[in-house]
């Protein structure tokens, strides 16, 4: 039942990239990954995975004015090594990584790499040169499919908007080799840093819904929020058990990226991001929990245990962070509310 996986890309023929990503998996320096929910700081969102259809993709006014402005500079595609990036690439990425307002991955390398010295991965990289390189992107081909990993840019040269233009320029590489699909990556609804990926190419993009596993397309507004649709349901269970004068509380769970740590692969930890706390007490972790699972539609009541803790209070306003939950199996599944609320007053009365 978890959310975040993990896995290493050995002897990955052409389609098996494909089936990947199709699959809503992602690259992390050297493996593969794929999530659904995000915490940035104490703020938590839903990751939807999106891709473009290129047959449906046609160079729009957009791409045709980045291209304009753009023209004057040198454009090249070639393949990257797989030893690592170039220096001239790294000095780059130093230049456009202090511009941001945010802390992305110390080095290139680190971020296509990690501490591996080779690459499994087939990568592309399309390099943009004004006499010296002035921006390049990355970007990992398939057999009919392709990946974009991520796109930088001298910082003097912000007004070409030559990040958007490189994923543009990828997508165009694509479809002039007859590729069908072309991934971006995730949008996360309610944290803007991720929508330009819907500007490029609206009428062809589609979103991978949770709940049934299945490609949708984009419409505007069309995005959906598994965390909200979450964290809603839960709301609407506290308030019935609320009624009965039982008391509940809506937590979010600050681990929820933990199935991504290696020392842990294959432990299937608790990782959802939002839970009702059954009965609270004075325990600092919880013991009963409810969680709804947009991929089935029902709630579902847990018995929690503490596997590590990290010290400090169970709970911070809203977010628990103290303990590494692990979970026995489901004890009540119900899609109702009202039933759910029923059972637990069952154990509540039996406890």
């Amino acid at each position: 039942m978890i959310f975040a996986r993990r896995s290493s890309p050995d002897d990955y023929l052409p389609d098996d990239w494909d089936s990947a990503w199709a699959r809503g998996w992602f690259r992390m320096r050297q493996h593969l990954f794929t999530t659904h929910f995000l915490a940035f700081d104490r703020n938590f969102y839903s990751a939807v995975w999106l891709r473009v259809d290129l047959s449906r993709w046609l160079r729009d006014r957009k791409f045709e004015a980045l291209r304009k402005t753009a023209g004057a500079f040198e454009l090249e595609f070639r393949r990257m090594d797989a030893r690592g990036p170039r220096p001239e690439h790294e000095v780059l990425y130093q230049k456009y990584r202090r511009s941001l307002p945010f802390e992305p991955a110390p080095t290139l390398r680190d971020l296509l790499f990690g501490e591996e010295r080779r690459s499994s991965f087939p990568t592309w990289e399309v390099n943009l040169y004004d006499g010296d390189l002035i921006a390049s992107g990355v970007f990992d081909v398939g057999g009919q499919a392709a990946a974009g990993i991520v796109c930088y840019y001298h910082p003097d040269y912000r007004k070409y908007s030559l990040g958007k233009y490189l994923i543009y320029a990828k997508m165009d590489w694509c479809r002039a080799r007859e590729l069908d699909w072309f991934y971006p990556g995730y949008v996360a609804p309610g944290q803007p840093r991720f929508d330009y990926k819907l500007d490029v190419a609206p009428d062809a993009i589609e979103y991978l819904e949770l709940a049934t596993g299945l490609w949708r397309r984009y419409r505007p507004g069309s995005v959906p929020d598994p965390l909200k649709d979450m964290t809603e349901r839960l709301n609407l269970l506290a308030s019935v058990m609320d009624e009965h004068g039982v008391p509940t509380r809506v937590m979010r769970y600050r681990h929820i990226d933990i199935n991504l740590n290696p020392q842990v692969q294959g432990l299937g930890l608790f990782d959802y991001p939002v839970f009702l706390e059954c009965f609270p007490g004075v325990a600092s972790s919880p013991a009963l929990v409810v969680v709804h699972d947009p991929r089935d539609g029902q709630y579902h009541l847990l018995r929690c245990r503490p596997i590590h803790h990290f010290g400090g209070r169970g709970f911070e306003d809203d977010v628990f962070s103290s303990d590494l939950l692990a979970t026995e199996p489901t004890l009540v599944s119900s899609e109702d509310p009202v039933e759910m609320a029923e059972w637990l007053m069952r154990i509540r009365v039996t406890a």
